[in-house]
């Protein structure tokens, strides 16, 4: 027994017996309420369970963003297919170039690992949305590094 506001005693309502009861929709929710809370709370899991627990992530998503950001911090976006590859990442960058022949990496940060051509936007958990950054390897490339149409668009709000 409780008080209201009032101060005059509240009477506890009498539930059925089969409120009490579980269905299997109700486990349903339940489990997943529950797997969901540890899988939060984990601190330390094994390498298979963060390949599980990724590839359940990564299968919801059919396209990712990726951002691949110069060296004088122009970011040019495109959106691909998870199971792309990254050498079709370098290709989108390459006609955007000013000049395609510029040998240059493609590398993600902390820590800087430099990305493989044939492994793909999936596999390397750059979904749903990835930042990648462009190095060039020999010192003969030469500002502004896009294509001079793609520069003729850009305004001074692009140059912040």
């Amino acid at each position: 027994v409780s008080t209201q506001s009032t101060g005059t005693p509240m009477v506890a309502e009498e539930l059925p017996d089969h409120f009490y009861e579980l269905n299997e929709s109700d486990v349903r929710a339940e489990r997943a309420a529950l797997a969901k809370r540890q899988r939060e709370q984990s601190v330390l899991m094994g390498r298979e369970a963060r390949a599980a627990l990724h590839a359940g992530e990564t299968r919801r998503y059919r396209k990712t963003r990726v951002r691949v950001r110069l060296p004088d911090r122009i970011e040019v976006e495109g959106v691909f297919r998870v199971t792309e590859t990254v050498g079709d990442v370098r290709a989108f960058v390459c006609a955007h170039l000013r000049c395609a022949a510029w040998p240059f990496e493609l590398f993600v940060t902390p820590p800087r690992c430099v990305l493989d051509d044939a492994s793909t936007l999936a596999s390397l958990q750059l979904v749903p949305a990835a930042v990648v950054l462009l190095t060039f390897t020999a010192p003969a490339a030469k500002q502004p590094f896009l294509s001079p149409a793609l520069m003729a668009q850009l305004g001074p709000k692009d140059f912040v």
